[in-house]
């Protein structure tokens, strides 16, 4: 898988080839339409500004990239972890439970899964709230 940073990067070289080649190819469509400008000092022009405005645009490509990066990764740990703990949730058991589930199926073998709720919080948060079986 591609690192965050190297996508990034990878979409700001993107973005500053396609700002040229636009660019290029607008310039040479008007140099079409208007013969008597200085066709040479365009050509420069036209190459030369997308890269000095490029990076400005990169570097906000590559920011945003980076913080929905993290963002993902932080939605990831909230739905997949106890806020208390830390340790894995219903919802990552049941996902690796079928990952498993699936290798074994593949190689023809046999998959078996056993799940016991071995706490009585239950009990503990319909008597005395969610904050108090939190803090248990």
């Amino acid at each position: 898988m591609i690192s965050p940073l190297r996508k990034a990067l990878l979409s700001g070289a993107v973005v500053t080839v396609s700002s040229v080649l636009a660019s290029v190819a607008a310039t040479f469509i008007w140099l079409q339409m208007d013969p008597e400008i200085d066709h040479a000092s365009i050509y420069i022009s036209c190459i030369i500004l997308p890269w000095l405005v490029a990076p400005a645009c990169s570097r906000f490509i590559l920011r945003t990239q980076m913080k929905s990066g993290r963002l993902a990764q932080e939605n990831h740990r909230f739905a997949n972890s106890d806020e208390l703990t830390g340790l894995p949730n219903r919802r990552a058991f049941f996902a690796a439970a079928q990952v498993l589930r699936a290798r074994a199926v593949a190689g023809k073998g046999v998959f078996a899964c056993a799940i016991a709720d071995i706490d009585i919080f239950k009990r503990v948060n319909d008597a005395f709230g969610h904050d108090a079986g939190g803090a248990v």
